[in-house]
């Protein structure tokens, strides 16, 4: 014997199933038509350390800041200067943004980022600041990871029809919905097990530290001493030249170009290096064609202000940036 007996037509079927489909259909074209007309925010933090602070580089490059003076440069720049700081040591507290990237960067790179931030603050910025460790200057580019900037700015900069987006195509608008949406509202846990990572915990945390402090972040390791000092090679890459005219066309006219030399650990020096630091600069420069030269910036510090060879801790960054604050107080009025 049957308790129940359940009809249930087709019609039935779309009456219950239709409207979900209908609404989903609707969220999907509100997704991209908001992506396609650039009502959505940009993509939000990256999952990665690196990822994160590239992305937070490239959105301020297009953003409206109130900066009169960028950092450019290597990451001995990003983690060596405190740009607000510094700002706050400078007279008139003139306003520092911190641009730098990473080592494996063109010099090219870094001078574009500055001139799209002078492109979208016109009239404004009154100095450029070039600082890369010495061993910048034997670097070539890095072909592979030039997809991957790439890639990291489309993700993170509002695009305008027509330019072209390597990524998957987003069918659905899930990744629209995941990264420049549900990014906003959900911490995002880094990668890795780096003291980074355990520091700031979330991507979220590391862009609002680089905000906090105008574009600076910070490197958590611990220094570890060679048993042995090599001999620094004090070489130039093949393209150097290349890649340094490339940078000074990027420096708009009327923007005075400033450049130097961040320090390095002394467990890693030799006696020499500060006249050969000197000497490097002057021939850089011949292809470079700064306005001025920081020959007097410390090319070593002590050991317990770094936290590996080239790059300063907490505390060698506040000593860095107050040193780089007076010759550049001087620099500014020259």
């Amino acid at each position: 014997m049957r308790s129940h007996e359940y009809k249930f037509a087709l019609t039935d079927l779309f009456r219950v199933v239709l409207p979900t489909l209908l609404v989903c259909c609707g969220l999907v074209g509100v997704l991209k038509l908001g992506a396609n007309l650039r009502l959505l925010p940009p993509a939000a933090a990256a999952l990665d350390p690196n990822s994160t602070v590239l992305a937070h580089q490239a959105r301020a490059a297009c953003s409206k800041h109130p900066a009169q003076v960028l950092l450019i440069g290597d990451s001995t720049c990003l983690v060596g200067v405190d740009a607000a700081a510094l700002s706050r040591e400078l007279p008139d507290n003139t306003v520092v943004l911190n641009l730098a990237l990473l080592s494996w960067f063109d010099l090219s790179d870094y001078g574009e980022l500055a001139a799209q931030f002078v492109k979208n603050n016109p009239g404004q910025v009154r100095a450029i600041v070039l600082l890369v460790t010495p061993e910048k200057l034997g670097m070539s580019r890095n072909e592979g990871q030039e997809q991957f900037w790439q890639e990291i700015r489309q993700k993170t900069q509002r695009q305008g029809p027509g330019q072209n987006n390597t990524a998957a195509p987003d069918r659905f608008g899930l990744r629209t919905l995941r990264q420049n949406l549900l990014g906003y509202l959900l911490a995002t846990p880094l990668h890795g097990s780096g003291p980074g990572a355990v520091y700031f915990g979330f991507s979220s945390e590391v862009d609002a530290y680089m905000s906090l402090h105008h574009g600076t972040s910070l490197d958590l390791g611990e220094l570890v001493r060679p048993k042995v000092i090599s001999k620094r090679a004090w070489q130039f890459a093949p393209d150097l030249r290349r890649q340094s005219e490339a940078l000074r066309a990027q420096v708009p006219p009327g923007v005075k170009l400033i450049a130097g030399f961040t320090p390095v650990a002394r467990a890693y020096s030799q006696a020499q290096d500060p006249q050969r630091a000197l000497e490097a600069l002057h021939q850089w420069n011949r292809w470079l064609g700064a306005d001025l030269l920081l020959t007097n910036l410390p090319i070593t510090l002590p050991d317990v202000l770094f936290s590996s060879k080239a790059h300063l801790n907490e505390n060698g960054q506040q000593r860095f940036t107050k040193v780089l604050a007076e010759r550049l107080t001087v620099a500014l009025d020259e």
